[in-house]
Order: structure tokens, then sequence, then C-alpha cells
């Protein structure tokens, strides 16, 4: 197994901020990793992810996160609840056009047919002009717009930064609490060092939010290197893997030994020595037992060898695609891809049925009378719904949803009382339970009747509709993974499909993954699925505090590039479109020539791999020797060879000064670093290379 990473660090906190739940993990020097999975709370009990929810006071601070800022919500008079921001689900709250933005990553049909085309220069204008209107189509379509304000449950507005804040404070807070339990003291605020996953599929605004608003919590100061690591979720979860693949072996040859040879050779297997172990951290019962997961010393990851991971969260699903490298070290074979494909698009395809059966009318005010237990129906049918199999279904063609106690006496508040037989006479013999068979039998879902029953406090949904409502995640899942498979290069040596995530741990998700990718399949790939698969990624983000370089190579999502001129003959040579050049000519005195602006000058293409440490370094020119600094715009395109600027999207712009020691110095080295998950640029003049500052981006807002 891999050696712990040496750090000045005395503690790694990982920080899976999820789409639908939030989990926290912690790493010691030592290799040691413990899993917060047993989250307190009032109603309910140890819980193992508390939801992604957060009720705010009126000053803004945070009183109640997870599935508790719902309940305490509801016992609150109206008076209050006015006043109390309640945010369910924040994080997909954020964007504006989640579906439009994500889910148009083009595919590798299209992306191989792009790169097909001849290069820029050498096409003639009306094909530049047709493929510079499509370039700008895709940029728009691919632009994740990020909300400056998201709405409470009360309907009132409220700054989105503000919200993200008082979330990170609250789970810095739990941490915090715990490290007495982790048996490191209080360690200082410098000493702990923050991993904080996103989704693979964000953009490069979205990942710089995250860093800001977690310099804004306090989680991290921006003066101590290497404080924050923003990571990918797909990546942590690789991580987690194969340290659960190191760790099951180890201890399979350890028992080996231990059968062969009752000496003290097999503790020196199972010394600690530097080695990783996850641990579970709930309550003092149970402090330190460790998951049993045997089954993984089956899997052997050699080197060369490519498996596919599938991180079926909540919200969004991130597919990477990774290559060993050797003992803890990958690289990707295709930028990480995915869509808002989650779990929670189930739920709320549970809720439109719940709709058409009982009207929304009914349940937007039970929602909002009994919010606490339309939450408890939620987390029923979420048990459900792991539970799910219709292969295996004791119940025949119909699957069970347990329904409160209290919904049936809202509902017998509402359904007329001759419901139940037609016999209007003798109301008094009403029953709500026969009233509600009788109605939800005779519904309509989805132009289907009896596909729905009652009986016994239990909604029975047919297969065919369980079915229906896994298609709304499953079919882009699998599509999007038959469309990378369509790729011979990727697929030589894949070997694994990897299963993470919340969805993951529904039988019937695996089963169609499985039937679709795994042994029986046409690809024969291996499945594997840890036993907790929600808690995976966390696990791998307090991995990647203690682990170098896991991450070798990543391949570029997009093309990057700065903004140029060409002389006037220079753009009409190469065909750049009149209407462009019109819109964008400019006389230079010096040269006593026009110039055309709003050209890309390429940084790096989509689909290049870049290497870790890699430096890509370009040089500019301050335009006169007396100016001070020298401003340049990134660009950036999910075309790989885009020609004219105003067809990218902006993503940020920097100021590189000149201190007055280079007044001669006209030349500007640039260093852009794309190697890690947030681009990073530092700038020195050209004959002062020991100069070298990193330039702070201003990203442009969405």
């Amino acid at each position: 197994m891999a050696e712990p990473a040496h750090s000045n660090f005395k503690l790694h906190v990982g920080i899976d901020f999820g789409t639908d739940g939030s989990g926290l993990a912690y790493a010691l020097p030592n290799g040691d990793v413990f899993i917060h999975n047993k989250w307190k709370s009032k109603k309910y009990g140890a819980i193992t992810k508390p939801k992604t929810q957060i009720l705010l006071n009126e000053e803004g601070n945070c009183v109640a996160f997870g599935i508790d800022a719902s309940d305490v919500y509801s016992s609150l008079d109206k008076e209050t609840q006015k006043k109390w921001l309640l945010f369910e689900r924040f994080k997909m709250a954020l964007y504006q056009d989640l579906d439009g933005a994500l889910a148009s990553n083009p595919t590798d049909e299209e992306d191989l047919k792009q790169d097909a085309l001849p290069d820029n220069h050498d096409s003639d204008n009306d094909a530049s002009s047709s493929k510079n209107e499509h370039s700008k189509k895709a940029s728009k379509a691919r632009k994740i717009t990020i909300k400056k304000e998201l709405t409470a449950m009360n309907g009132t507005k409220y700054p989105s930064e503000l919200v993200f804040v008082e979330a990170l404070k609250y789970l810095k807070s739990e941490a915090t609490k715990y490290c007495r339990k982790l048996k490191v003291g209080k360690p200082k605020d410098n000493e702990i060092q923050w991993i904080l996953t996103v989704p693979a599929i964000w953009n490069d605004y979205a990942k710089n939010q995250m860093r800001e608003w977690a310099i804004k919590a306090a989680l991290v100061d921006p003066d101590v290197a290497d404080q924050l690591k923003i990571v990918f979720e797909p990546d942590c979860a690789s991580l987690a893997i194969q340290h659960k693949i190191a760790k099951a072996k180890k201890k399979s040859a350890a028992a080996a030994v231990a059968d062969v040879d009752n000496e003290d050779s097999s503790n020196n297997i199972n010394g600690n020595n530097g080695n990783h172990s996850s641990k579970s951290l709930g309550g003092d019962s149970d402090f330190g037992k460790t998951v049993e997961e045997s089954h993984f010393a089956e899997y052997t990851f050699g080197k060369g060898q490519k498996y596919i991971l599938i991180d079926a969260g909540g919200g969004t699903v991130d597919i990477a695609f990774h290559e060993i490298l050797g003992d803890f070290g990958v690289k990707e074979c295709h930028h990480p891809s995915g869509g808002p494909w989650g779990s929670t698009y189930i739920d709320e395809e549970f809720m439109n049925v719940m709709d058409e059966i009982f009207t929304a009318k009914w349940m937007d005010e039970f929602k909002q009378e009994e919010p606490n237990k339309y939450t408890e129906m939620l987390m029923n049918f979420r048990a459900s719904k792991n539970q799910f199999d219709p292969i295996n279904n004791q119940n025949g063609e119909y699957h069970n949803i347990r329904l409160p106690l209290n919904f049936l006496s809202f509902l017998e508040e509402r359904i007329p009382a001759d419901a139940g037989d037609g016999d209007d006479d003798d109301a008094s013999d009403f029953d709500i339970e026969e009233a509600m068979a009788s109605m939800v039998e005779n519904c309509t879902i989805h132009g289907q009747q009896g596909w729905a029953k009652f009986s016994d406090e239990l909604l029975s949904l047919h297969v065919d509709l369980w079915r229906a409502m896994f298609e709304v995640s499953i079919t882009p899942i699998i599509e999007h993974c038959h469309e990378l498979c369509r790729d011979k290069t990727l697929l030589k040596h894949t070997k694994y499909v990897c299963l993470v995530g919340g969805l993951s741990s529904s039988s019937y998700f695996e089963k169609r993954v499985t039937d679709e990718f795994g042994p029986n399949s046409k690809y024969k790939f291996i499945m594997i699925k840890p036993e907790r698969p929600m808690l995976t990624v966390v696990e791998g983000a307090a991995l990647f505090g203690i682990t170098e370089n896991y991450i070798q190579a990543r391949v570029l999502s997009k093309t990057y590039g700065v903004e140029g001129a060409l002389f006037l003959d220079e753009a009409k040579s190469i065909k750049i479109p009149d209407s462009h050049i019109e819109a964008h000519k400019l006389y230079h005195p010096h040269h006593a020539k026009w110039r055309v602006t709003g050209i890309f000058c390429p940084i790096a293409s989509k689909h290049d791999t870049i290497y870790t440490n890699q430096v890509i370094q370009r040089t500019t020119t301050r335009a006169h020797q007396n100016d001070s600094y020298v401003s340049v715009t990134i660009w950036c395109s999910n075309e790989k060879h885009p020609i004219l600027t105003p067809t990218c999207q902006h993503l940020a712009s920097m100021i590189i000064k000149f201190d007055g020691s280079d007044a001669k110095d006209s030349d500007l080295e640039i260093e852009f670093h794309f190697y890690d998950t947030l681009l990073r640029v530092f700038a020195y003049p050209k004959t002062q290379p020991h100069h070298k500052k990193e330039v702070e981006l201003q990203y442009a807002t969405n």
C-alpha cells in the first residue's frame, strides 16, 4: 500500500458536499482514516449521511442542518417561519439551467467528427462562419449559470454565497467536535488541511466559487499553502477503491500466512508501516469499527489496465475513465463527463406520481402543513427504492412504500365521504383506508390504470411504474457509457466498472448497469461496488490529504486560450470572416498597419493530456515600455479548434504588474498550470525568473 504523503498538517478533513447529502471523513498522518457515518438527529437517531439542507435564523446563522433543519422549521410558529430561512437541496438549486448546462457535453462521436475537420486556417469563409456559429451555440448551451440568490421555503430570496458559507461553517464545527475522538488534541486552524469535493463536470467558475466560499467561511487561510484541496468526486472514489483493494489483499495475505505458519510473521504484515486503515466514526460504542470488504481481494488493478467509474450521486452523475499507472497512480483516459441524472430525479418522479394520485394541490398542502411527515414519506420511498428488485420481488408485480399515518389523517379531511362505496346516505360509516384504496386503484398514472393499490398504510406501485421512475436516471447513464465505449482506443484494456454514490445502493440500478456492461454483456467488464457506496467519495477525499500525485495526468475537457491580434493581410489570408474583420479592425500607429483583434490564440486544446507539474509557457509583450501592467483575458471553448474569441466563453482575466525594476524588459513569461482541478497561472519578467509570482484570476461571472 502507498506510504502517507509527508506534510505539516496534523489532520486532513474530507468534505463531500453533495446535492442530496453531505459527509465528513478524517485522515491522520499515520495513514488511519475515519469516516463520520453516524450523525445525530433529534428525531431519527443516528443517520449515515445528513441531508444537504440548512435552516438560518433572522441573523443568517445556521441553527440546524440535515433532516433536523426541516423538523425545527416545521415546529416554528407562523411568524417565525416567515423570518427564518429553510433551504433544501440548495446545491442543486444553485444552477439556473442544470439540464442544459451539464447534459450537453458532446459525445465522443461528435468530438471525433470535429477532430476530423480540416484545420481552421485552411477552411474557406463559409465553412469558417458555419463552424463558428456552431461553436457559439455550443458554448452557450454548455454554460453553467450560478445563481446569485436562492429561494427559501417561505419564498424569500437570499444570497447563495451566505447559504454556502454558513453550511461550510457548520461542517467545520462538526469536524472540530470529533478531534478528541481522533486523539489529536486540538490542532490549530493552520494545522488542518481541508479537502473539498466537487462534481467533475463542474466548470472552472463553479469550482473557484467553492474555493472563495471556503475562504469566507474561515475554513482555510489563503496564506497557508495547500490548506485547501478542491478535488473531483470520482477521483476520490477511485482512490478509495484502490485502497480497499490493497487493504483486502493485505488482510488476505496475512490470513494465508497465519494458516501456514502461526508465528509472528503475520504481525509484521499487519503492522501499520504507513498503510491506510479506514474506520467508522460514529458513537463511542462503535468507534474504530472496520467495515469488512474481503471480496475486494479478488480484484487486481494492474499497470496499463483501465476502468470506468460511475459516481451516481443525488444530483449529478460523474463518469470517469482511468488507466492504472502503478501503485496509487492513475491517469485520465478521457475527461470526466456525465449529467444531471442522480437519484433525486427518481424521487421527483415519485412525487409526480403522488401528484397524479392525490393531486398536486393536496401534496403541496401536506408538505406545508406536515413538512416532517412529508420528509418521512420521502425517506420511506428512498428505502423502498434501494430495495426494489423486480426479479426477486416478494410482492409479485407490486413493490410497496409505507405512507405515514399522518398522511391518512390529512386525506381523511379532504376525501369525500362517499368516495369509498358511492353511498352518501351514511357518512358515519366512512372508512379512510377503504376510500383511499378506491381512490388509488381508480386513478390513471402515465395513462395506465391498475398501476397503484393501497392497503394497510402501504402504497403498492406496479413494477412497470417503478421501472419507469428509474429510467429518468438509468437510461441517460447507460446511453452515455455506451457512447464512451464506442471508442475502441478507450475500450482497449478496460477491465472494470466501479459503482459508487447513493444511487449505487439501489439493487435495480446495479442490476441494470451489470446487465449492460457486466460479465455476461458484450463488454464482459468485472463489476466493483463497495459495501457503502454513498460514503466512498468522502473516504477518498480524506485519503487525498495523505496521498501524493494520485491523478498523474488529466485530459482537458475544453480548449483554453488568450485573445490575440493579426495584421489585416494575415487575417484575410487565413480567411477570417469579413464580418469579424469589420467589427474588430483597429489601426496600429506604431506599425502603420491595420490589425484585427478577437483572434483566439490556443494555450491547450480539448483532449490534450496534461501531466503533473507540466507547465505551458507563453510570452506576452507590453505595448509600451512605460506601461506598468499587462492585462490578459483567458477564454475557453468546447470546440477543439476555435478561431475567434466572440465564439468562446470568457473564463477569467488577470492583470500582471511590472514592479519598476524591469523597466527595460518588455517581455513577460506566463506559465499555465492545468494539471490540478483549478487552473493556476504564474508570471515573471523574461529576464527575471526569480520574480515569479502566482497571478490571481478574476473569474467572469456567469
